[in-house]
């Protein structure tokens, strides 16, 4: 990443945390949401890598439709990602609307811009996609995080292409990417 780019991440990054920080707790979910949101890590990883290919298949094709239906919507941006980005265990963080609003369309954001420089990067039929590298998954009160997964391509001399279209969250039953801003 840019040193520029970087600094951009970690501005925002200190924004977020200072906000939530601000924010009251509301009430622990119940443990049956806690265990929906945290399946167990085999099955959620299989699930996660099964989205990465159709993430690689959709760039492929430069299907700009499906990929923004594989991402998460500002609904469950602004409802569960944003509340339940919480360690395990923690009251989830309710964020006064002005703020989540905020956030949900700076995520938003980031990620049509991401998902542009994603879908310029894979001309049509110019990648064999070769694979998916999954990174070990992280635990948060609302979901389960793989972060900025790889999706590993050989172009049409075959030299080896890497791309990271973001990251990847399991919640309920459910397997979206929370971005395609790879941070």
């Amino acid at each position: 990443m840019h040193r520029k780019a970087r600094v951009c991440f970690l501005l925002l990054a200190g924004v977020f945390a200072l906000a939530v920080a601000g924010c009251p707790r509301t009430e622990a979910r119940s443990s049956t949401d806690a265990a929906g949101a945290q399946s167990s890590t085999g099955q959620s990883r299989v699930r996660a890598e099964a989205l990465l290919r159709e993430v690689a298949a959709a760039l492929c094709r430069q299907d700009r439709e499906t990929l923004e239906r594989l991402a998460v919507s500002d609904e469950e941006y602004r409802t569960r990602i944003l509340p339940g980005s919480v360690p395990p265990g923690e009251q989830w963080v309710a964020m006064p609307e002005r703020k989540a609003d905020f956030f949900t369309r700076l995520h938003r954001t980031k990620s049509i811009y991401a998902l542009s420089a994603l879908l310029a990067a894979c001309p049509l039929g110019s990648l064999e996609f070769q694979g998916v590298d999954l990174p070990q998954p992280e635990e948060r009160a609302g979901y389960t995080l793989y972060r900025n997964p790889r999706l590993l391509f050989r172009d049409g001399g075959g030299a080896e292409v890497e791309l990271r279209p973001g990251s990847v969250v399991v919640f309920e039953d459910k397997v979206k990417m929370l971005s395609y801003f790879a941070d």
